[in-house]
């Protein structure tokens, strides 16, 4: 069994893994703006004796191992963004014994271990028959709009039989996938004075007659559909009437069918509040597809493979789920993709989030026994 085998490996890494988790985690990596982060992925590869490190024009990070003719090769990603700005302090403390920084479970502490592994990979696994490519990537968070994951699809998609995302924690294995669209809408108006010009077209007002009007629309199918104006900025001072006024705005939906009838229903509903007195401009920003043709049976035989791995290393065994990640891309393409998480931890995407320090080996465990099982 791969656990007895190292046991020696990981007590002779385990500083290493510890002393990347807490370096990585105070590098800035808002996305779009990767660069130190991927920087050091190099010089931390090249310093274990990896030689063939490459970086694309997207910015991701690649190792590639053992890549074989055909559909004979697996890829195994994390991603190197975060969702906070480079405004964010980042200050990683220890409390109750945890490890608490912005960002460093979504993805921190997912890629470190998957630089853990590339290290053990090469060194300590003979030549296979599946070839892998080992990638940190780019842009998975936010108005990233999956950005490395597409290019990686791009070059490399037609040439894959598995794609496995370390992402979050492991309380779940997301085997299907959310699609979204999401917009930018500036509304305009006249404005003018809010006594004397009383009863001018406000463009907040008109923005949040839109906002109600999407909030009530329910669209059809037996999926599970979602909607959110995230943030809404604009107007001069409380004495004006808003001259302008803008919105981000997204949709999701797990069914491609009812993510189409929610943007149809959304350019209706801009048209309809268009007059001569409100202008209304719209751009999407942001566009995640849905599971394309794909074979589903597959994904759920790994998955019980990899929920049984976690379960015998961790005793607790992950939900299955869906969410947006980095595996939209490949699953969009009929590419079987699974997003599993390494770590224990809590409060992705808020100033709270930690991790316990603990599951890292655990963590670095469950990657090897998953590299195992999808490589075999």
């Amino acid at each position: 069994m791969y656990l007895e085998n190292i046991q020696q490996y990981i007590k002779e890494q385990k500083d290493l893994l510890e002393q990347t988790v807490r370096e990585m985690a105070l590098i800035k990596a808002p996305t779009g703006f990767e660069q130190k982060r991927a920087a050091y992925c190099v010089a931390w590869l090249h310093a274990q004796g990896i030689s063939e490190v490459l970086t694309d024009e997207c910015g991701n990070v690649i190792v590639p191992w053992n890549i074989c003719d055909g559909k004979n090769n697996c890829m195994f990603m994390a991603h190197l963004d975060t969702v906070f700005s480079d405004e964010t302090e980042l200050v990683l403390k220890e409390e109750k014994g945890r490890w608490c920084c912005p960002g460093i479970g979504d993805d921190t502490a997912n890629a470190a271990i998957l630089l853990l592994l590339i290290k053990y990979v090469s060194e300590k696994v003979e030549k296979a028959t599946c070839g892998t490519w080992f990638v940190l990537d780019v842009g998975e968070e936010g108005l990233g709009n999956l950005a490395g994951s597409r290019k990686l699809m791009e070059s490399y998609g037609e040439r894959l039989r598995w794609v496995i995302s370390f992402d979050l924690y492991t309380h779940h294995i997301y085997t299907s996938c959310v699609g979204s669209y999401r917009y930018k809408i500036t509304v305009k108006t006249k404005g003018g004075h809010s006594y004397l010009d009383f009863g001018r077209k406000s463009a907040i007002a008109e923005m949040a007659a839109l906002i109600n009007e999407l909030y009530c629309y329910q669209p059809a199918g037996t999926g599970h559909t979602t909607y959110n104006a995230g943030i809404i900025s604009g107007g001069t001072s409380v004495n004006t009437i808003a001259q302008e006024c803008s919105m981000l705005y997204e949709v999701r939906s797990d069914e491609a069918d009812a993510l189409t009838e929610c943007g149809n229903h959304f350019y209706e509903a801009l048209e309809k509040r268009k007059t001569q007195d409100v202008q209304i401009e719209c751009n999407k920003i942001g566009e995640r597809p849905c599971m394309g043709t794909v074979d589903t049976e597959k994904i759920m035989e790994m998955a019980q493979r990899c929920s049984d791995l976690i379960e015998e290393i961790t005793e607790k065994r992950p939900a299955f789920g869906q969410a947006s990640t980095d595996c939209n891309i490949p699953l969009s393409m009929g590419v079987p993709a699974l997003c599993i998480g390494l770590i224990d931890g809590a409060g992705a995407h808020t100033l709270e989030e930690w991790i316990n320090p603990k599951s890292l080996v655990k963590g670095f465990q469950i990657a090897v026994g998953v590299f195992e099982t999808v490589t075999e």
